[in-house]
């Protein structure tokens, strides 16, 4: 994810990250902060009972 992001910030001004699940939080972790402008993160509604 990282070499994306820098990958991303070289050819444009503003990077932005749209995830879900793990991934999110994974891709979060992995970049420095301030890599991007803006964030939308969605996490799966599940039911676990059935």
């Amino acid at each position: 994810m990282r070499a994306s992001a820098q990958l991303a910030r070289s050819q444009s001004t503003e990077v932005g990250l749209l995830a879900s699940g793990i991934g999110a939080y994974f891709s979060l972790c992995d970049t420095p902060a301030g890599t991007f402008e803006r964030a939308w993160l969605a996490a799966p509604l599940l039911d676990f009972e059935h």
